[in-house]
């Protein structure tokens, strides 16, 4: 399996900014975005490739204080093969150098029992509603 990070050009970051519809938002976000790039912060996006299909992809967060994990999916196809594990945990060597501690938000039925299983501590429960 192979990982490619996505590069996200800070150009685009800007342009996403000022997209932002409320003035403090946009200075506030403008602000933390460019000083986390400057500073080797922000985010880093993966995609996992099995002979040069796209089959999974993951990313994370960095703030001071912590990484935040999101974003994990797997091509249904790939499931139940060990994806996901070796995305995860590819992306936490990565956040282990850098002496962060991890946070991720797991679906009871898919990530959440493979976090658990690989040390992840149930912390809360998240619930979220989406209109239909």
């Amino acid at each position: 399996m192979e990982f490619r990070n996505k590069l996200i050009s800070l150009n685009y970051f800007k342009s996403q900014l000022k997209q932002a519809s409320r003035r403090d938002t946009i200075a506030y976000l403008r602000t933390e975005t460019l000083d986390r790039l400057k500073e080797g912060r922000g985010s880093k996006d993966f995609i996992a490739y099995i002979n040069d299909f796209a089959v999974a992809s993951g990313g994370f967060s960095i703030t001071k204080d912590y990484a935040f994990l999101g974003g994990g999916a797997v091509n249904p196809k790939y499931r139940k093969q060990g994806v996901y594990r070796t995305l995860l945990s590819h992306r936490m060597d990565i956040i282990s150098e850098m002496n962060l501690p991890a946070v991720i938000h797991c679906l009871k039925k898919t990530s959440a029992p493979i976090c658990l299983r690989l040390g992840f501590e149930k912390v809360c429960e998240i619930f979220s509603f989406e209109a239909r």
